[in-house]
């Protein structure tokens, strides 16, 4: 009769690392038991055949003792297992392993166990007891073991190696039909497609399996243009991208990346020649790598600046000197804001001959070899001194011949409002006009009363006009106009 036990404190794992860390010198393992109190005993059970066995198969020992009066035997199988055996019977054993067995922790394929057993005789209160123990060692089955998924491209070599244990021959299926004895084969994939790779080991105590995903994708190819093999600063290269079977690009400008789009574009921020790489991938797999035999440069851009002064010339209104601040620049272009441009000064001296804000532009250039330039444009609003003036003439001839003497026409710039009234020398107010076109008089008296009807007789008239200037400054002018006929 057999019982067995299963002590609680003990687990699989932690037994077989406290027995492999003694390195077989497991006596203290063992109750001893030498009492003779009934007379000398002796016990012993041996492995039925060898004393080496594979994992989960059946360990069977036979009891050779030769005290052939034992009431019980006690058996550790040094497991955790424990057999109390009351007759002279063999007694099996099965050496299995949890399912958290760290079987590849360690690179021994074996593990090793000393059985313990003590055979007891008794004689009234004495007893007889005598202990002893043999050694077993207990091969382990393999374990497969693949990485994650994984990704290849077509016509790319792939080496595959798994991270098992204890494996002595292997059988890996690639999943696109064909298959490898080699522990660390290579295979080569010949169209797209997601494959399920096996890996089947095996030793003389069992086999196991494993899988793993491979997805097998067409590989890219990298190819641009560079349309603009020169550049500015602060400007894209016009790249055109001529890659294949790619969805991921990384783009280097003398190795510093610049973009990952499919069309790049970025601002050259140092001048320079450099080469421009391009990486493509697709899927983060599949990479190629080319780049271009002419090189990028880039040219510094100028830079366009300029201030401006008015009013310095206390004889002269309206005139305005711009100083030019531009750097990096060897010639310049100029658009005052009145129509007037100017590309020969650097510093331009300008008389305004009308009132108003002006934007002015400047544009400054840089100019490189092979008749290649960069520039720059700044654009500033400028209000020069105020223009403001008024007069009238002091004679008509209406009947002349000549177009320009036939009327009397005021004149003036830099007026918002005005009123100018003519009267004859009885008192009556022959003409008036109210009416500017930019800040100028808009109409003329042509010697007739309102401008109707026929000539007034020749003599002196006179005016008075109400000016009120775009300054504001307001001012009254008279003086007379003589119609000569």
């Amino acid at each position: 009769m057999v019982s067995r036990i299963t002590i609680g404190a003990y687990f699989l794992g932690w037994t077989v690392m406290i027995l492999l860390a003694a390195s077989m010198k497991l006596s203290g393992q063992c109750t001893l038991c030498n009492q003779e109190e009934c007379g000398k005993v002796s016990v012993t059970y041996s492995p039925n055949g060898s004393n080496v066995f594979c994992e989960g198969s059946t360990v069977t020992l036979t009891n050779k003792s030769t005290t052939r009066d034992f009431e019980v035997f006690y058996i550790d199988w040094g497991d955790g297992w424990k057999d109390t055996v009351r007759d002279y019977n063999a007694i099996t054993h099965v050496y299995n392993f949890p399912s958290t067995f760290k079987r590849c922790d360690n690179f021994s394929t074996s593990r090793n166990f000393q059985v313990c057993y003590v055979g007891e005789k008794r004689c009234g209160n004495k007893k007889s007891c005598h202990s002893a123990s043999t050694d077993v060692r207990v091969f382990l089955k393999p374990e497969a073991k693949l990485g994650a998924v994984s990704e290849s491209c077509i016509g790319k070599e792939v080496s595959f190696a798994q991270t098992g244990c204890h494996g002595t021959q292997y059988k890996w299926e690639f999943g696109d039909g064909t298959t490898s004895t080699a522990e660390k084969p290579k295979h080569t994939y010949q169209t797209t497609g997601n494959y399920v790779v096996k890996l089947t080991t095996s030793n003389e105590c069992g086999e196991a399996a494993g899988n793993v995903g491979m997805r097998v994708l067409t590989q890219s190819f990298a190819a641009f243009d560079l349309l603009t093999p020169v550049v500015c600063t602060g400007k894209s290269p016009l790249i055109v991208n001529k890659s294949r079977n790619a969805n991921q690009f990384i783009w280097k400008i003398g190795g510093i990346q610049v973009s990952d789009k499919f069309t790049p574009t970025f601002p050259a921020a140092v001048s320079g020649t450099f080469p421009i790489t391009l990486i493509t991938s697709q899927d983060n797999a599949c990479s190629d790598t080319t780049s271009r035999q002419t090189n990028l440069t880039i040219y510094p851009t100028p830079k366009a600046d300029f201030d401006f002064r008015t009013g310095f010339l206390g004889s002269t209104l309206g005139e305005v000197q711009f100083i030019n601040k531009s750097n990096l620049a060897n010639r310049y272009f100029w658009d005052l804001g009145d129509g007037t441009m100017d590309n020969r000064t650097t510093s331009p001296l300008h008389e305004y001959e009308r009132n108003g804000p002006k934007n002015v532009m400047l544009i400054a250039y840089a100019d490189y070899p092979n008749g290649f330039f960069c520039s720059d444009t700044l654009r500033k609003a400028c209000t020069p001194e105020w223009i403001t003036a008024f007069h009238a003439p002091n004679a008509m001839a209406p009947e002349a011949e000549p177009e320009g003497v036939r009327h009397f026409r005021p004149a003036g710039t830099g007026i918002s409002t005005f009123i100018i009234q003519v009267y004859s020398p009885w008192g009556e107010r022959v003409w008036f006009s109210d009416k500017l076109e930019k800040g100028t008089p808009a109409e003329s008296w042509n010697g007739r009363k309102n401008n109707i009807g026929d000539i007034l007789p020749q003599g002196a008239y006179f005016w008075q006009a109400s000016v009120t200037f775009e300054n504001g400054q307001k001012e009254i002018f008279t003086g007379s106009v003589t119609i000569l006929r």
